[in-house]
């Protein structure tokens, strides 16, 4: 009597299966970051449903869309490093809480949506301040270095002024005023 199915003489090692030249443990892995991005994504974009169409394309993934609204990428840039260097700030976490709270957008950008809205007080900009908020931050980083505020209007919603603002309070212990504040702190630190 023959045995079904016949034995095998032969060392066999089982591979993976495999899905386009990948194993499936490679598939589900990668699978598993691209559900993680795309759940960062939302919860970093959630509240930004009035959104300009610029950051909105960003915020999609659009790569065509980095170059801010209202500014060139290289001027933000240099006037993030100037407001940092104005008040001792890390340049890196201010330019990651600018790109989290509005992806570089130089625009009236407003939130309609979050907390703040509901209660009558929407954030606005580039680092999504309220206006009492923005007001008294301002007025304090103003007085701390009038010097860094040459030729900078001091309206709530200007992104050279919410920026060297955003600088100021980094460095006063007020950085928790953005909920994006310590994930950009962690994203300075591993270099993005």
């Amino acid at each position: 009597m023959q045995l079904y199915p016949p034995p095998i003489h032969q060392h066999h090692v089982p591979q993976p299966a495999t899905h386009r030249g990948y194993s499936i443990h490679h598939a589900q892995a990668a699978h598993r970051a691209a559900a993680s991005h795309r759940n960062e994504r939302a919860s970093h974009t959630e509240d930004k449903v009035a959104l300009s169409r610029h950051a909105k394309r960003a915020l999609a993934g659009d790569k065509h869309a980095d170059a801010p609204a209202g500014g060139g990428k290289n001027q933000v840039s240099a006037f993030l490093g100037h407001a940092a260097s104005a008040y001792g700030a890390n340049a890196a976490v201010l330019h990651n809480i600018a790109r989290r709270e509005s992806h570089f957008n130089t625009g009236h950008i407003a939130n309609t949506t979050d907390s703040n809205a509901r209660a009558g007080h929407p954030s606005r900009g580039m680092f999504q301040f309220i206006k009492t908020t923005f007001d008294s931050f301002s007025q304090k980083a103003h007085a701390a270095n009038p010097g860094a505020w040459k030729g900078v209007s001091r309206e709530w919603s200007n992104w050279k002024a919410q920026a060297l603002t955003a600088s100021w309070a980094i460095t006063h212990g007020q950085g928790n005023q953005w909920s994006t504040y310590r994930q950009s702190i962690r994203d300075a630190r591993s270099g993005h």
